[in-house]
Order: C-alpha cells, then sequence, then structure tokens
C-alpha cells in the first residue's frame, strides 16, 4: 500500500509540473520512493493494447490504454515496471516492461560500437 501511495503521489506532482510548465522541470530521483531506479529513456509498445496502470502491479487500475507501436518516454523502474508520461493525455503511470522495447538511438549506437585502434607509427 505504500508503495502505491508513494507513486501515486510522484504521479500527482510529476502531472502537476508538467501542466504549469510544460517541461520536466526536476530531478526524478529527489521525487522517487527508494525502491525507483531512475532512468531515462524512448521505447516502442509492442503488445497491441498496453494498460497504463496507476501502480507497479496488475491489481492497480488501468487508467489509458497505450497502442502497439506508440513511443512513450520511460522515467523510472520498479522491479520489471516502468514509470511512463503520456504527454498527449497528460498522464502518468505504469506498465509492465515485458511489453516495451528500448529503442537506441544513433548517439547509444554509436557508443556501443568498439573503439578502433589508433594507427601505429613505423
Amino acid at each position: 500500500m505504500k508503495k502505491v501511495f508513494s507513486i501515486l503521489i510522484i504521479c500527482f506532482v510529476f502531472f502537476f509540473a508538467l501542466m504549469n510548465s510544460q517541461l520536466i522541470p526536476f530531478n526524478i530521483i529527489a521525487l522517487s520512493p527508494p525502491d525507483m531506479t531512475p532512468v531515462n529513456f524512448t521505447a516502442l509498445v509492442t503488445a497491441s493494447k498496453l494498460n497504463l496502470r496507476q501502480g507497479p502491479s496488475t491489481d492497480s487500475p488501468v487508467i489509458s490504454l497505450i497502442n502497439q507501436g506508440d513511443t512513450v518516454h520511460i522515467y523510472g523502474k520498479i522491479s520489471e515496471w516502468f514509470l511512463v508520461y503520456l504527454p498527449d493525455k497528460n498522464i502518468v503511470g505504469m506498465v509492465y516492461g515485458g511489453y516495451i522495447e528500448k529503442l537506441v538511438t544513433s548517439d547509444e549506437s554509436k557508443k556501443e560500437e568498439a573503439p578502433q585502434a589508433p594507427p601505429t607509427i613505423t
């Protein structure tokens, strides 16, 4: 119950901050419960319909649906659940991680490539 309450508090703070500034002006680490890991990436929804829930559990009420192929921005992680913000609906909620796939940006793919050895001077 404490975990769900913490998530709801985060969601409300997140919502009101976005309503006032249309940006994310605060650090998610400062507002997250101790078991939430801050993350920052964009993901693709792989399920035909993905439930956006009020908390990190299938027992939490569904507050919206996300369609397959939609991209969402992920801000935090609790176990296998991710904190998502839907800007078109102004909704914050949690989705199960098994139904999303992290999108790799061109900057990240460049970092993953092995660096080449410098040429030797003879």
